[in-house]
C-alpha cells in the first residue's frame, strides 16, 4: 500500500522520469545538436539528487540555548546589606539536566559589602525550567567606607549546555550601587497632636551627612493606620534626594468626609533609604471633625460647671457628674 496520495506519487513518477530520460542515451541523429544541453542537465540532476540524499542523510544536531542574566535592580542603587535580586534564563529548553551556570560577582572598588570568601557561585536549572531567580546578599558592615558597584556576570558552563552573548553584549552581566549607610543619619517628625480631617499631614525628615559626600536618596510611601487611603487620605509616595545638610517635607493631603469618626485615625510613612540610617516608618493621626466638635463641647459645658464647683455653688449631685465627665463618662 502506498504511503503516498495519489498527486503525490503521480510528482514522484514524474521526476523519477525526467531524471532517467536524462541520463537515457541519445539517439545517433540527435548527438550533435543535444550533447551541451543533455550534459548540463544531467550535471545540474547530479547536484540535486546529491543535496537532497546530503540533507536527507545528515544526522540532526541539537542547539543549543543561549545563557542571558536580567536584574529589575540592574544600573540602580540598593543600600548596604540589601539582596541584589537576579535571573538566569535560557532561550530554549536546555539540553543538559542540570544545567551549571558559574556567575563570577565582583565589587569595584573592593571593600566589605561583599563575602570576601565569595567570588564564584554555581547555580542550576533542573529539568524543564528555563529561568531561575536568586539573589546576591550584600553585608551591612557597620563601618563608614566607599560605595561600590556590584556586577554579576554568566560565565562558560559545563559541555555545551549553553551558549553565551558576545563579550558586552546586553544580557551578559547586571550591575547595581551600594550605597553605604555607616555616616549619614535622618531623623522623621510630624505634629505631635495631628492634623483635623481636610487639612495637609506633614512629615519632615532632617538629614545629618555626617561627612558622607555622594547623595542619599530616601523612598517613602504611605501605609494605611486606622486611617484608609482614599477614604481618609491620599496615597503618597516618592523619593528624597539630600546632598547635604537639611530637612524636607513630605506632605500626605487628607480627606474631609461627613462620616461621624470618634478617633483619631493613624497613617504610616514608611521609608527606605539608600546611603543613612535612620527611621524605617514613622506614624501621624488625622483627627476627625467629629471628634473636634465633640472636645469643644464638652468644654463649653464642663469649664463653667466646674469654676461652680470651685466656689462651692453646685450641688454633690453635679460634683459628681462634672467627675464622671473628666473621667470620659457622658455629660
Amino acid at each position: 500500500m502506498s504511503l503516498l496520495n495519489p498527486h503525490a506519487a503521480g510528482a514522484m513518477r514524474r521526476l523519477f522520469r525526467f531524471v532517467a530520460d536524462l541520463f537515457a542515451p541519445a539517439p545517433l541523429s540527435a548527438r550533435p545538436t543535444m550533447n551541451a544541453p543533455r550534459r548540463f542537465c544531467r550535471l545540474a540532476a547530479l547536484l540535486f539528487v546529491g543535496g537532497l540524499f546530503a540533507v536527507v542523510a545528515a544526522p540532526s544536531q541539537a542547539q543549543t540555548p543561549t545563557a542571558t542574566i536580567a536584574s529589575p535592580q540592574d544600573g540602580g542603587v540598593i543600600n548596604e546589606g540589601e539582596d541584589f535580586n537576579f535571573t538566569v534564563s535560557i532561550d530554549m529548553p536546555p539540553t543538559c539536566d542540570p544545567t551549571m551556570f558559574s556567575l563570577t560577582e565582583t565589587e569595584n572598588p573592593v571593600n566589605t559589602h561583599l563575602d570576601p570568601d565569595r567570588v564564584t557561585a554555581l547555580y542550576q536549572i533542573s529539568g524543564d525550567d528555563t529561568s531561575l531567580t536568586a539573589a546576591l546578599s550584600t553585608v551591612d558592615d557597620q563601618m563608614a567606607d566607599l560605595d561600590s558597584t556590584v556586577t554579576i556576570s554568566v560565565e562558560t558552563g559545563e559541555g555545551t549546555c549553553y551558549n553565551l552573548l558576545p563579550l558586552g553584549a546586553t544580557g551578559t552581566s547586571v550591575s547595581v550601587t551600594i550605597y553605604d549607610n555607616d555616616q549619614a543619619t535622618y531623623e522623621v517628625s510630624a505634629p505631635p497632636d495631628g492634623v483635623a480631617e481636610g487639612g495637609a499631614l506633614t512629615y519632615s525628615v532632617a538629614m545629618a551627612m555626617n561627612g558622607r559626600t555622594n547623595p542619599v536618596l530616601i523612598d517613602y510611601t504611605t501605609v494605611d493606620g486606622a486611617a484608609t487611603a482614599g477614604e481618609d487620605y491620599t496615597a503618597t509616595s516618592g523619593t528624597l534626594t539630600f546632598t547635604a545638610d537639611g530637612e524636607m517635607d513630605i506632605t500626605v493631603p487628607t480627606i474631609d468626609d461627613t462620616e461621624a469618626e470618634q478617633e483619631r485615625e493613624s497613617v504610616t510613612l514608611r521609608l527606605r533609604p539608600k546611603g543613612a540610617q535612620g527611621p524605617a516608618q514613622f506614624q501621624a493621626d488625622i483627627i476627625s471633625d467629629e471628634l473636634l466638635a465633640s472636645s469643644s463641647r464638652q468644654n463649653n459645658v464642663i469649664m463653667p460647671q466646674l469654676a461652680a464647683a470651685i466656689t462651692g455653688g453646685v450641688s454633690r449631685a453635679l460634683h459628681d457628674r462634672i467627675i464622671a465627665t473628666l473621667d470620659g463618662g457622658p455629660i
